[in-house]
Parts: structure tokens; sequence; C-alpha cells
């Protein structure tokens, strides 16, 4: 595309042909634009139409990965901004489309790994958010924007290292969307739970001594709003059952169990109820297995073996279930090896050494496909290694075939005393910040 805004750089044989339809109309449109302002070089209607139209276009070739050009077509659509600017003076809508398109131009630099250049042009498109607010404070979808775009600026900093930033960032987001939410925009809800609950994460990643119960609750509750208003973002169920799952595990590794069950069953039901709208859901499978271990491991220590294998049974189909849909997944060797460890600790606890042995080596070989996916992983190596150490101590108890019974129970058993009461599962963080859906697409008229 040259200066003059009218020349067509892919060629319509290299996408497809609805593609390059619709190319064809929005260009064609541009050349309109052109001609318009040429006439009337004051016309701020052309200005605006124009604009829009290399928006669009941006959107188009970068659906098609053509990052130059989209990045051009975004100089561009930037360009006719400053000039409503000049011509029209402060008006809001044109803030927003600024900062609208400094954060497309920001998912540029991502995708070609320039984090910094992409935190600066957030930093910008914030600011440009914050003008169109200062212009119209009273409007809810303005706060809910700028909670998105700092929520994405929150992220890079994370990856940056700046977690303090980050933090501070993330809460600021929060606050828009409290502003959002009290001037009735219903949106905010799910995104406000889902800042929530990646705050949470970091924080208690970072403070072991943090309590992110609370926040989860409210995330939880936010969910709850979101549902009952029926709001238009996919995977809320998944999202809530995300939250609940969290909530269940910092209950369990603090031995809150007053509300653990609860929590579990809620998740699941949760869960389940995202399977029924999309039943290759791969991460709800996975989620389900993990919040299952947490129970079976409750039943376990409270001696209910029983109830223990029949929880685990449900949960090893779950990943069955996963690794079917993805069948290199590190996530379900994970929750699988753990399966059979805490399966492992049960044929131990009733005295069937033989059974907990071969269950061990189950363990091992589901933590060896694991490694095998994620080879730099010295955290899938250390809990294979707790296995096999596992299964060498236990070995020796192996009795001679013909003399298989045993003795009472130990009171502190092999696998009892080296299973670990919590595991911290590696949640889907990303899956978590994309339901933040930005409005980048949605140009304010």
């Amino acid at each position: 595309m040259n200066k003059n805004r009218n020349k067509k750089s892919v060629s319509n044989e290299e996408i497809s042909k609805d593609i390059a339809c619709t190319l064809d109309i929005i260009q064609d449109g541009i050349k309109k634009h052109n001609e318009q302002i040429r006439l009337n070089p004051k016309s701020e209607k052309a200005y605006t139409q124009r604009t829009y139209a290399f928006m669009r276009l941006a959107d188009v070739y970068i659906s098609t990965a053509n990052q130059k050009m989209a990045d051009e077509s975004l100089k561009f659509a930037l360009d006719d901004c400053y000039k409503l600017l000049q011509l029209s003076g402060e008006d809001f809508n044109i803030h927003v489309n600024i900062g609208l398109i400094k954060e497309k131009m920001s998912n540029i630099k991502i995708d070609k790994d320039d984090i910094e250049s992409a935190c600066l042009l957030l930093t910008e498109a914030i600011d440009h958010h914050s003008k169109a607010i200062q212009l119209e404070d009273e409007m809810a979808s303005l706060y809910y924007i700028r909670g998105n775009v700092r929520q994405s600026l929150a992220y890079l900093k994370r990856k940056l290292g700046e977690i303090k930033s980050a933090e501070k960032m993330t809460e600021s987001g929060i606050k828009d969307y409290d502003i959002a939410i009290k001037l009735d925009d219903i949106n905010a809800y799910a995104s406000r739970a889902a800042a929530r609950v990646l705050l949470a994460l970091y924080k208690k990643k970072h403070d072991k001594s943090y309590d992110a119960i609370s926040l989860l609750e409210q995330a939880v509750a936010d969910y709850d709003r979101a549902i009952d208003y029926e709001v238009n973002k996919p995977k809320l169920f998944y999202l809530r059952a995300e939250a609940r799952a969290m909530l269940a595990e910092l209950h369990h590794k603090d031995s809150r169990m007053t509300d653990l069950n609860d929590l579990i069953d809620a998740a699941v039901a949760d869960y389940r109820q995202e399977l029924k709208d999309d039943p290759h859901f791969f991460y709800a499978f996975i989620g389900i297995a993990s919040v299952l271990y947490l129970s079976a491991d409750v039943e376990f220590f409270q001696g209910n073996l029983t109830e223990a294998k029949d929880i685990i049974k449900e949960a090893e189909e779950s990943c069955k279930q996963a690794l079917k849909i993805t069948p290199k997944s590190v996530s379900a060797y994970y929750e699988s090896a753990y399966l059979s460890f805490l399966s492992a600790a049960i044929a131990e606890k009733e005295e069937d050494i033989p059974a907990s042995c071969k269950l061990l080596k189950a363990t091992i070989a589901h933590w060896d496909k694991a490694i095998k996916l994620d080879p730099d992983s010295s955290n899938l190596k250390d809990r294979r290694n707790s296995a096999q150490t596992a299964l060498n101590e236990l070995s020796g108890e192996v009795p001679e075939p013909e003399s298989v019974s045993a003795g009472p129970a130990s009171a502190d058993n092999t696998l009892s005393k080296s299973k670990p009461k919590s595991r911290s599962r590696s949640y889907n963080v990303d899956k978590i910040r994309k339901s933040l859906v930005k409005e980048d697409s949605k140009i304010i008229h």
C-alpha cells in the first residue's frame, strides 16, 4: 500500500476468495474516501469513515497473518485519527479509536516477541482511553475497555518480571470494572472475575502467606452474576469451575474441610455443564480429574477407601477422555500420575503391596510420558524421582508368592508418608486471561 492508499499489495491468488472479496470491497471504499478528502480536505466524515475502513482492513490482514500490511493499515488509521483531532478538537470517540488502534499494534509486537514495545503501545492506549473518560465520564463501556487494556498490560508486565507493577495494573483494571458495573455494564462482571482469579493466582505464587480465598470467592460471585445475566461470553461455566477448583485446592491445602466437598461438587457440575456445550473441551476433562483427585484424597485420609477408589475411577476416565482429545498432553499425564499414586497409597493401606508396587510403576510411566513431552521440566523429574524412591522403599516389603498374607497394617504406611497432601495444579492462565474479551473490534460511533 503506498501513500495514496489504494495499492493492493496482496494478490488474490495468495488468499481465499472470500478474503480477497472483502479486501476488494474495503479498498474500493478507501478509494472513495480518498476522493472525498481530495475534494474536501476538511471533511470530518470522510476521515472518520476512512479510519474505520483502515481498521477493518487491518483486521483482514491480521486474519491472514500479514502483519506488515496490518501494521501499515493501522498506521494510516492512526494518521487519520490525529487529523480528526486537528479538525474537530477533543472528541472521546477519536481517543477511543486511537486506544483501540494502539492495542491492535501492540498485538502485532507481541507476535514478534517485542514485549517492551507492546507495553509502550498499551500504556499509550490507556492514556487515550483515560482522555476519553475525561470527556465522557458516565459511559460504562469506556471504563470496561480501559480495564481490559490494563489487564493486557498487566499480563505483559508479568512476562517481563515486573510483578509489583503488574499487580497494581490488575488492581487498577478491577477498579475500572467496578465503575463499569455501577454504570450498569453487565459484561464487566465476567472480566472482573477473571482479573480477580489471575490476581489471586499470581499473588499466591509470589507470596506463599497470601490468603487468596477472599479474592476467589469474589470471583465466583462475579461469575454467578455474569451467568445469571446471561452475558454473551464464552466458557463462563468453565471459568467459574476453575475459580471454584482453585478455592477447593486452597481449602484442601489448609485443611479447611467444611466447604470443600460443596466446592468440589459445584466445580464438577460447572465443568460438566461446559461439556454439554462443547463435548470435546479438553480443559474441562482435566479440571474434573483435578478436583476429583482432591475429593478422593480427602476420603483416603478419612479412611473411606472404597469411596476414594470410586472417585479415582471417575477421575481416571476423565483423564482418558482428555488424552483422546489431546494425546500429547502433559496436564493429562500429570493428573494421571497423581491418581495412580493415590491408588498405590490405597492399595498399601489395604495391605496389597504387590498391587501398590504395580500402581507405582504406572505412576512412573505417566511421569515418563509427561517428561518426554516436556524434557526441561525439573518439577516433573522431581515428582518422577519421588515415585521411584517410594517404589524402591516399598518393593522391599513385597512378600514371596507363597506367603502373600501380611501382618497388621503399619500406622505409618510408606506412601502415606511420602504422598503430598496437596499439589499445585498448573491452571490454564492463558484461557482465563483470554476470557477478558477485548472490544478492540467494536468501534464506538
